[in-house]
């Protein structure tokens, strides 16, 4: 919604300059509110429905900005275990907006992949482990960009929120969402804190590595 609303106030000011570029920016800034404003569920609504790993799936598929998820496989088997969801995009493809259009000229049409694990009990150091493990062998066997990777579960030990607070492999975006508790917790790399960005949990308790506090 922040993108919406910067758009907007941008378009005003453009158009005492500049009309007709200030109102192609009022109208984009418009159907950016209006998009964040239909989301289908609130995270209250999916967290009382149990289904959050399905509502940041959905989450995840919807935001364009950073890429274009164009493919979703389910229940998928890995080196070690298996993610519930994995997702497919392209960080080049536009998705029919003018400044889509624009920034696609520029972007570098890279593959990336999303994989989200639900874990039906408390996390541990060694599930993270073992996920990190999956990302990185996917990665090099599909020789994919980079990846966001979620690991939701019902609470995580103590080991485990060390694990990924300390990790550090640039081309995975990694965070551990307890939606119980509401809690998400942040690896040390430039890509979890854009993911983080990208699921917007407002109403979460974010802990994120010391030297970025």
């Amino acid at each position: 919604m922040g993108v919406g609303v910067l758009l907007l106030l941008v378009g005003v000011f453009i158009f005492l300059a500049f009309p007709f570029i200030g109102v192609i920016m009022v109208s984009i800034g418009i159907g950016s509110l209006i998009y964040a404003l239909r989301s289908e569920k609130t995270v209250a609504e999916a967290l009382r429905d149990e289904d959050f790993v399905e509502w940041i799936m959905t989450k995840m598929k919807k935001n364009r900005g950073v890429a274009i998820w164009y493919a979703i496989e389910e229940d998928v088997p890995l080196y070690k275990g298996k993610a519930k969801y994995l997702l497919y995009g392209n960080t080049g493809m536009a998705d029919g907006f003018l400044l889509a259009k624009i920034a696609a000229v520029m972007t570098p049409k890279w593959d990336v992949a999303t994989l989200i694990f639900d874990f039906k009990d408390w996390v541990t150091a060694s599930n993270i482990t073992d996920v990190v493990k999956s990302a990185e062998r996917w990665l090099m066997e599909k020789k994919f960009k980079w990846m966001f990777v979620i690991v939701n579960g019902r609470g995580f030990e103590r080991p485990a929120k060390s694990t990924t607070l300390n990790f550090r492999t640039k081309e995975i975006g990694l965070t551990l969402t307890d939606p119980q508790r509401k809690i998400i917790v942040q690896a040390d790399t430039w890509l979890s804190k854009q993911l983080l960005k990208i699921l917007r949990l407002k109403d979460f308790e974010t802990i994120k590595p010391k030297r970025e506090m």
